[in-house]
């Protein structure tokens, strides 16, 4: 994913919602891990902010630490999490502190 190379040396935010309650997101095959595979390379520090199905607690922390100038970048696996999640409250604060926005799966030029 060459786009990784945008937020090389910054600490990253991972945000995954599950797709079923109890996924296990641990394991090798599962999308966490791609993630963090794919980041392999980079030296950054990363935090996972994973909320279960039907919860938002995690996205709203993630916007506080986004507020408070702790996470540099954001990492999402689909912008298809945007159902569950007020995406365009993270749009906003992501714009605002001109923080990169990434998609594992999807090119999200549209948010420009």
């Amino acid at each position: 994913m060459e786009d990784l190379i945008k937020i090389t040396d910054k600490r990253i935010g991972i945000y995954i919602r599950k797709n079923r309650t109890g996924e296990d997101l641990s394991t090798w095959h599962g999308r966490l891990q791609w993630l963090k595979f794919e980041l392999s390379d980079n030296t950054s520090e990363v935090e996972e902010y994973i909320d279960e199905v039907g919860e938002d607690f995690e996205i709203h922390e993630l916007f506080e630490d986004i507020k408070c100038g702790y996470i540099e970048a954001v990492l999402l696996w689909l912008m298809r999490d945007r159902e569950s999640v007020n995406i365009h409250t993270l749009i906003n604060l992501c714009q605002e502190k001109e923080i990169p926005i990434l998609s594992f799966c999807e090119v999200i030029e549209f948010l420009q």
